[in-house]
């Protein structure tokens, strides 16, 4: 008998990758997945029927898409649905959702799985005084001990959260299905197309990019996403005919614009501990498809690449951003790290891989 599996998301699932492949996968394996998803500012349509899996949009239109003011309301009418379904299983994403989900086992005698995206606590301290960030971290370490299985998106999370881990443990990294093997590409020309793939949020090198493109007549900068630096995006798009702002993506437009550029740029600043230990989705489908990554020494991304000997890892700094550029141009240099990239994909930085891992770990449930 198939067991239901109740997924709870702070996001409207536009999707996300993350918790799409998840309940995929979930969903392909025989469990009833759904997934209870928050529309913030109630404009899409609330249901949504996946591969194997279905979506059920809860709107809060009176929060206005702000956070704090729109949670408590989530978590009302994800409690509410939760209670009248027939969930064996309630599979909480990242934190923002886990006090719901321990809750809503509890009273089903559901089992629980809590899947740590981030390390949460460290995110929002970009936003939110660090009281109220430690606080958060303490209560997640209680809430962590009620979990039947603790998912991580990498092994630093993982270990942030192991003291407190009871139950079954799986790193499940945000990995892509990999795509055919890319044709072999030549970098004889002198222009180099970069690019970036993401929030458009401080801490990324969002500002930097823009002026150190716009100072290298030999860069092309292609950009999607959006956040609080989008106008200066647009901006600076609208000066330089070097920049091409795309707005807000689907992932199929990314893997195309990953495989399409000489690099992709996956600069986190250092200095937050958060960005220190996060594996980007875009570190991942660079690797897929065999283009070469430009990341931040300080970094876990830079550990990998430096590993697997996929891109340049470089101080946060324009001097240092436009030197990697100029190694970017050494066509040697730059097959030796497309090769690297996609070898690494295909070895153990891929989709199935992290697949059967998920599985193999719902199985104890």
């Amino acid at each position: 008998m198939a067991k239901d599996v109740l997924m709870l998301l702070s996001n409207p699932f536009l999707p996300d990758p993350r918790v799409e492949k998840e309940a995929k996968a979930l969903g392909r394996a025989g469990y009833d997945v759904t997934v209870l998803a928050w529309d913030r500012k109630g404009e899409k349509e609330h249901d949504f029927a996946g591969e194997g899996f279905k979506v059920v949009r809860l709107p809060t239109r009176s929060s206005k898409g702000r956070f704090f003011l729109g949670i408590p309301l989530f978590s009302v009418k994800a409690l509410w649905k939760g209670l009248r379904s027939e969930c064996q299983i309630v599979h909480a994403h990242d934190f923002d959702t886990l006090p719901q989900g321990a809750l809503l086992a509890k009273i089903k005698g559901a089992k629980l799985v809590y899947d740590s995206h981030e390390h949460y606590s460290k995110m929002i301290m970009l936003d939110m005084p660090a009281s109220v960030a430690n606080m958060i971290d303490r209560w997640e370490s209680r809430l962590v001990g009620k979990a039947d299985l603790v998912i991580a998106a990498n092994d630093p999370i993982m270990d942030h959260l192991g003291p407190n881990v009871k139950g079954e443990r799986a790193v499940v990294m945000n990995c892509i299905d990999l795509p055919p093997e890319p044709p072999q590409r030549s970098r004889v020309r002198d222009e180099l197309t970069i690019f970036y793939g993401g929030a458009l949020e401080p801490g990324r090198f969002v500002l930097e990019l823009l002026e150190a493109v716009e100072g290298d007549a030999r860069c092309v900068l292609r950009i999607a996403g959006r956040g609080r630096y989008e106008p200066q995006v647009r901006e600076a798009a609208m000066r330089c005919p070097r920049i091409s702002f795309l707005g807000y993506v689907d992932q199929r437009t990314i893997i195309q614009e990953t495989a399409g550029a000489d690099a992709v740029v996956s600069l986190l600043d250092p200095g937050n501990e958060n960005y220190r230990i996060a594996t980007p989705v875009k570190l991942l489908e660079a690797m897929a498809v065999g283009v070469p990554i430009i990341t931040t020494r300080g970094t876990l991304t830079a550990k990998i690449v430096e590993e697997e000997g996929c891109g340049i890892v470089l101080d946060w700094s324009n001097e240092a951003f436009s030197t990697a550029l100029s190694g970017l141009r050494d066509e040697a240099a730059w097959r030796r790290m497309s090769s690297n990239a996609r070898k690494a994909a295909e070895q153990k930085y891929n989709w199935k891989v992290m697949r059967e891992r998920l599985l193999k770990a719902y199985e104890v449930l």
